[in-house]
């Protein structure tokens, strides 16, 4: 926060954060508010956020379903109030001693491109050698926050979301003379 020396002004802030889960078995919801307050010179700024939850699992697969509720409320900024919607699945598995395991996660919001990202790992444990491999793919998204969009005089409201494809080998083996670790990442 910048100011003049001359006015010199005491910013005063809130935080409170509530939050609830129930769980039963194979079925769970989950509910949390988190509001900000901040009062600074002659502005007043409020942030509420609402998350629901809805939980479906079981040993191999697991759904998600999560609402969250962004309502803006100021004396000075733009109205940055938005709804999304995510469905979050994952599946797991292992076959002839190799585990593999695949994440995905999708992200609507009113008026905007629907998103996505995944993550599809296999993964090789061998007990005689004690070694290790892991093989990672995944594809992931970044959406630029309220910082980088609005707060003056630094924010740039034409932001778009980045995305990123990676591809991550491990191997690490132990052995009598060490331990042999290899990490190769290609972003």
């Amino acid at each position: 926060v910048y100011s003049s020396p001359i006015n010199l002004q005491n910013m005063d802030d809130e935080l409170q954060i509530f939050s609830t889960n129930i769980f039963h078995k194979w079925f769970g919801l989950k509910y949390s508010q988190k509001n900000s307050w901040i009062s600074y010179l002659q502005d007043e700024h409020m942030l509420t956020t609402n998350t629901y939850n809805v939980y479906i699992k079981n040993k191999k697969w697991h759904i998600y379903l999560q609402q969250n509720s962004i309502i803006n409320v100021s004396t000075r900024t733009i109205d940055t109030t938005k709804s999304t919607s995510n469905i979050f699945l994952e599946y797991g598995d292992t076959i002839f001693d190799y585990g593999y395991s695949l994440s995905s996660r999708i992200e609507y919001e009113k008026n905007q491109e629907t998103i996505g990202s995944f993550d599809f790992v296999i993964q090789k444990k061998t007990k005689e050698t004690q070694s290790n491999y892991f093989l990672t793919l995944s594809q992931n998204y970044k959406k630029p926050n309220f910082n980088e969009l609005f707060w003056e005089p630094f924010g740039n409201p034409e932001l778009q979301t980045e995305y990123s494809s990676n591809l991550y080998f491990k191997y690490e083996t132990l052995m009598r003379q060490g331990q042999l670790n290899v990490d190769l990442h290609y972003i």
